[in-house]
């Protein structure tokens, strides 16, 4: 095993976990269950007791988190069906097409994140793992039963591999990629095998958001580096989530301009929408004053039932919103990084590699 390359990676994934619960302001969570929200954020809980009402027999909801360091959407908290992204399971995570727009930016990952407060592991094999470093953890408060994960490198000219004590959570793409989830090598070809479908605006090549919206980026099996999209009940995997196959549901935050029904499975389309996941439009209503979410608001309705995007915006429902950099055009939510946020990450992941650095010389004494 490669001590150093194992070291590296656990501190910069601790730098995660604790910038992924800190950082960013004006957090969504806990945020108020009142009709008003729940009527936009279908699927919102803070706990999951409140997602009790919507469990039915063995359709059984919890509550999962999604972190990320955008500002006031570091926190979000949704109903998921099943097994959710959480301890050693590579699960779902929430979706967020039908929720309003500030809400789309966030793309889910299911990653194997690093926790500093392990007082046992288990391994991929079913093993429970004896180190020093985590017993001496096992006296601190607050302490989680965590799983070992070994990570090899993407490139066949390097033997570097990564140990990793942490548990699975739902973090965002871009806290996915600044603090290089993946481990060694391998973050930019997992995000890459989860891309949406490419669009073409203006001449420019646009990629739409991770898993198009309609599922969540997960490794292949647990523990796994090789990741795929584990799409929404309703929408093919064979594009990465891209295409409808029924109007059938498992997430609040799939059908478009609807909502899940979770006692009949299937998509509620609201005037002007319809079609599988509510996907189409009607387009005897693009003057219709009445009808004001046809296309999201953001694009006229074709004669063909589909939407007809305006500049700036993409998706089945003109759901996306498309975010121009420097160097490239893409959905919102690109990777591109401003320094100051480049410098914190550092910053944290310094301080990271410092107390674990501290904890293994201790261990190897």
């Amino acid at each position: 095993m490669n001590l150093k390359a194992w070291i590296l990676s656990v501190a910069i994934a601790s730098a995660a976990a604790a910038s992924g619960s800190s950082s960013g302001s004006g957090s969504t969570t806990d945020a108020p269950l009142t009709q008003e929200n729940l009527s936009s954020r279908p699927g919102l809980c803070n706990t999951s007791k409140d997602c009790a009402k919507y469990t039915k027999g063995s359709n059984v909801y919890s509550c999962i988190a999604v972190k990320s360091n955008i500002v006031n959407l570091t926190t979000l908290k949704q109903c998921v069906l099943g097994d959710g992204c959480s301890g050693g399971k590579a699960g779902s995570c929430p979706t967020f097409t039908s929720w309003p727009q500030k809400f789309r930016q966030v793309q889910p990952v299911c990653a194997f994140v690093a926790v500093p407060n392990c007082n046992s592991a288990v391994n991929s094999q079913g093993q429970v793992v004896s180190v020093r470093s985590l017993r001496e953890q096992a006296a601190k408060p607050g302490n989680v039963t965590c799983f070992q994960a070994k990570f090899g490198s993407n490139s066949s000219s390097s033997d570097d591999s990564a140990t990793v004590y942490g548990i699975y959570q739902c973090v965002d793409k871009k806290l996915y990629a600044e603090k290089n989830l993946g481990y060694l090598d391998n973050t930019p070809k997992q995000l890459q095998s989860c891309a949406g479908n490419v669009t073409v605006v203006n001449g420019q090549s646009v990629s739409n958001v991770l898993c198009n919206g309609h599922g969540t980026c997960v490794p292949q099996t647990d523990f796994s580096d090789i990741y795929k999209c584990l799409c929404s009940t309703g929408y093919s995997d064979k594009d990465n989530c891209g295409a409808a196959t029924g109007n059938v549901c498992s997430a609040f935050g799939q059908c478009g301009n609807g909502n899940c029904n979770p006692d009949t499975g299937k998509c509620v389309c609201p005037y002007g929408s319809t079609g599988d996941q509510c996907s189409k439009c009607d387009p005897a209503q693009n003057n219709n004053a009445s009808v004001t979410n046809m296309c999201n608001g953001n694009g006229k309705c074709g004669i063909d039932g589909t939407c007809q995007c305006s500049d700036g915006y993409l998706g089945t429902n003109c759901e996306t919103q498309i975010k121009k950099n420097s160097t490239a055009s893409s959905a919102t939510g690109s990777t591109t990084s401003s320094k100051k946020s480049a410098a914190s990450g550092l910053h944290e992941a310094s301080i990271a590699i410092f107390s674990i650095a501290t904890i293994f010389a201790a261990a190897l004494i």
